[in-house]
């Protein structure tokens, strides 16, 4: 922003705007949206893995 404001200050609102309506075109599910579905395509699982039971035993699954 500050070189952009010291170089164009006339025309860094305008940069402002279409950099806000190429995100919202180029990437509808945001930025983090397009690295995960990125991770996707390259083989990763698409998420954290499960997590672990706090004591590290079986967890129940409701009334036995």
């Amino acid at each position: 922003k500050s070189w952009l404001t010291v170089a164009f200050p006339e025309y860094w609102l305008f940069f402002l705007g279409a950099l806000f309506i190429a995100v919202t075109l180029f990437l509808p599910n945001g930025v983090l949206g397009a690295m995960k579905d990125l991770w996707q395509r390259k083989g990763g699982k698409g998420g954290a893995p499960p997590a672990e039971p706090a004591s590290g035993g079986p967890v129940a699954k409701g009334p036995a």
